[in-house]
């Protein structure tokens, strides 16, 4: 009976781990590797520390190159965002019932076989997901609004004024076209300097919705 489940344990990391190994080549991406395999490791320790099972090293190693291959293959298929959320839901429901699953394939006789906590899982998949949504947008944003700068020409500063918004002070520069821009000196301090009849190049950033016109980039000469 024992060389049986000794047999079981060795197949449930043999298995996974030629699937991982064979998923490694077949898509090399690193920045996918590295991932799956913090996810990885996070649950091999993670399951360590489940109260209601207690499993053994291979069992753990197992469940760990499952949800590695999961991940992996899942986002081997495409690297949208919707893959990766169908690959964050996939691997927390097998971590979910892993213990049901152990318990079933024969590999561990728990004396409470429940459902696994995945709440810590939960945090970490949907502040990676969210993570991976904003950052292309990021960067999105910063080539929009460095090719609007580089496009941009220089102005005449027609008028300097100083105005307080939400606490904090702007120097309002009207430029000879008439348009009002804010500039935190904060930021660009060399407007502290600058008068009129200066020539201004900037780009506003328009992300902001609060009515101020402030700018993304700036230079003054």
């Amino acid at each position: 009976m024992k060389n049986v489940i000794l047999l079981k344990k060795i197949l449930f990391v043999a298995i996974p781990a030629l699937a991982a190994v064979i998923l490694f080549f077949v898509n090399i991406n690193k920045g996918m590797v590295l991932t799956a395999s913090a996810i990885g490791i996070m649950v091999f320790f993670k399951l360590y520390h489940e109260d209601n099972s207690v499993f053994s090293p291979a069992v753990r190693a197992g469940w760990a190159l499952i949800i590695f291959s999961v991940f992996m293959g899942i986002m081997s298929v495409s690297h949208n965002l919707w893959a990766l959320i169908a690959a964050s839901l996939a691997c927390i429901i097998i971590y979910m019932f892993s213990s049901l699953l152990t318990e079933k394939f024969g590999l561990e006789d728990f004396a409470d076989n429940g459902t696994n906590n995945v709440s810590f899982l939960t945090l970490f998949f949907i502040f990676f997901v969210v993570f991976n949504y904003t950052t292309p947008k990021y960067e999105e944003y910063s080539e929009q609004m460095e090719a609007e700068y580089a496009r941009s020409e220089f102005e005449k500063i027609g008028k300097i004024e100083k105005e307080t918004y939400g606490g904090n002070t702007y120097f309002m520069v009207t430029t000879e076209k008439g348009e009002i821009i804010g500039v935190d000196a904060r930021k660009y301090p060399e407007i502290r300097h600058a008068a009129k009849g200066d020539e201004i190049k900037y780009t506003l950033d328009r992300t902001q919705k609060n009515g101020l016109n402030k700018v993304y980039k700036l230079m003054i000469r």
